[in-house]
Protein backbone atom coordinates (compact mmCIF):
# COMPACT_ATOMS: atom_id res chain seq x y z
CA UNK A 1 0.00 0.00 0.00
CA UNK A 2 1.16 3.39 -0.88
CA UNK A 3 2.13 5.92 1.88
CA UNK A 4 -0.88 8.77 1.68
CA UNK A 5 1.69 11.79 0.54
CA UNK A 6 2.56 8.84 -1.98
CA UNK A 7 -0.97 8.29 -2.99
CA UNK A 8 -2.12 11.86 -3.00
CA UNK A 9 0.41 12.85 -5.67
CA UNK A 10 -1.33 9.98 -7.68
CA UNK A 11 -4.45 11.09 -7.57
CA UNK A 12 -3.90 14.40 -8.36
CA UNK A 13 -2.59 13.20 -11.13
CA UNK A 14 -5.87 11.01 -12.11
CA UNK A 15 -8.07 13.64 -10.90
CA UNK A 16 -6.17 16.11 -14.24
CA UNK A 17 -6.74 13.31 -16.69
CA UNK A 18 -10.53 12.56 -15.72
CA UNK A 19 -11.38 16.12 -15.68
CA UNK A 20 -9.49 16.93 -18.75
CA UNK A 21 -11.84 14.14 -21.01
CA UNK A 22 -15.25 15.53 -18.87
CA UNK A 23 -15.36 11.92 -16.76
CA UNK A 24 -17.31 14.09 -13.86
CA UNK A 25 -18.01 10.23 -11.83
CA UNK A 26 -14.69 9.10 -12.23
CA UNK A 27 -13.55 13.06 -10.51
CA UNK A 28 -15.84 12.87 -7.77
CA UNK A 29 -14.64 9.08 -7.33
CA UNK A 30 -11.01 10.52 -7.27
CA UNK A 31 -11.50 13.34 -5.19
CA UNK A 32 -13.56 10.79 -2.39
CA UNK A 33 -10.19 8.80 -2.29
CA UNK A 34 -8.14 11.83 -1.96
CA UNK A 35 -9.81 13.53 0.18
CA UNK A 36 -9.75 10.49 2.57
CA UNK A 37 -5.79 10.69 1.63
CA UNK A 38 -5.57 14.09 2.79
CA UNK A 39 -7.35 13.71 6.31
CA UNK A 40 -4.41 11.23 6.63
CA UNK A 41 -2.03 13.62 5.73
CA UNK A 42 -3.96 16.42 8.33
CA UNK A 43 -4.16 18.74 5.40
CA UNK A 44 -8.15 19.45 6.08
CA UNK A 45 -9.16 22.14 4.47
CA UNK A 46 -7.87 20.55 0.84
CA UNK A 47 -9.29 17.03 2.11
CA UNK A 48 -12.83 19.32 2.86
CA UNK A 49 -12.77 20.82 -0.32
CA UNK A 50 -12.31 17.16 -2.61
CA UNK A 51 -15.18 15.48 -0.32
CA UNK A 52 -17.62 17.89 -0.41
CA UNK A 53 -17.46 18.72 -4.16
CA UNK A 54 -17.21 14.40 -4.77
CA UNK A 55 -20.52 14.05 -2.15
CA UNK A 56 -22.11 16.68 -3.92
CA UNK A 57 -21.54 15.23 -7.66
CA UNK A 58 -22.90 11.56 -6.11
CA UNK A 59 -25.94 13.16 -4.72
CA UNK A 60 -27.18 15.00 -7.99
CA UNK A 61 -26.58 11.95 -9.11
CA UNK A 62 -28.47 9.73 -7.16
CA UNK A 63 -25.18 7.46 -5.60
CA UNK A 64 -24.80 6.40 -2.12
CA UNK A 65 -21.53 4.97 -0.63
CA UNK A 66 -21.74 0.98 0.43
CA UNK A 67 -20.61 -1.25 2.70
CA UNK A 68 -17.98 -2.43 -0.20
CA UNK A 69 -16.58 0.75 -0.18
CA UNK A 70 -17.94 1.91 -3.86
CA UNK A 71 -20.65 4.19 -5.16
CA UNK A 72 -23.40 2.92 -6.72
CA UNK A 73 -27.20 4.09 -7.78
CA UNK A 74 -29.59 4.51 -4.48
CA UNK A 75 -32.25 2.40 -6.01
CA UNK A 76 -29.77 -0.47 -5.15
CA UNK A 77 -29.63 0.75 -1.10
CA UNK A 78 -28.83 -2.02 1.83
CA UNK A 79 -31.21 -3.20 4.26
CA UNK A 80 -31.92 -0.88 6.86
CA UNK A 81 -28.79 -0.12 9.59
CA UNK A 82 -25.86 -1.46 7.47
CA UNK A 83 -24.71 1.74 7.64
CA UNK A 84 -24.67 2.10 11.16
CA UNK A 85 -20.93 1.10 11.37
CA UNK A 86 -20.00 3.19 8.46
CA UNK A 87 -22.23 6.61 10.55
CA UNK A 88 -20.13 5.83 13.51
CA UNK A 89 -16.62 5.50 11.51
CA UNK A 90 -17.41 9.20 10.10
CA UNK A 91 -18.65 10.68 13.65
CA UNK A 92 -15.09 9.63 15.01
CA UNK A 93 -13.66 11.57 11.58
CA UNK A 94 -15.99 14.27 12.14
CA UNK A 95 -15.22 15.28 16.18
CA UNK A 96 -11.46 14.48 15.27
CA UNK A 97 -10.96 17.34 12.82
CA UNK A 98 -14.16 19.54 13.96
CA UNK A 99 -16.65 19.11 11.54
CA UNK A 100 -19.03 20.02 13.70
CA UNK A 101 -22.13 20.51 11.32
CA UNK A 102 -21.56 17.15 9.52
CA UNK A 103 -20.89 15.43 13.15
CA UNK A 104 -24.38 16.67 13.88
CA UNK A 105 -26.26 15.64 10.79
CA UNK A 106 -24.70 12.43 11.40
CA UNK A 107 -25.29 11.72 15.17
CA UNK A 108 -28.82 12.63 14.24
CA UNK A 109 -28.65 9.23 11.88
CA UNK A 110 -27.51 7.50 14.74
CA UNK A 111 -30.24 8.47 16.99
CA UNK A 112 -33.11 6.27 18.20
Amino acid sequence: MLAPAEAVALFEAVLTGFAAIGDAVNVAKTRWWLGQKLVALDRRAEARTHLDAALAEMRARGMVYDERGSWRPSATRPKPGTAAPYHEQALTVFRTYGFTADEQRVAAKLAP
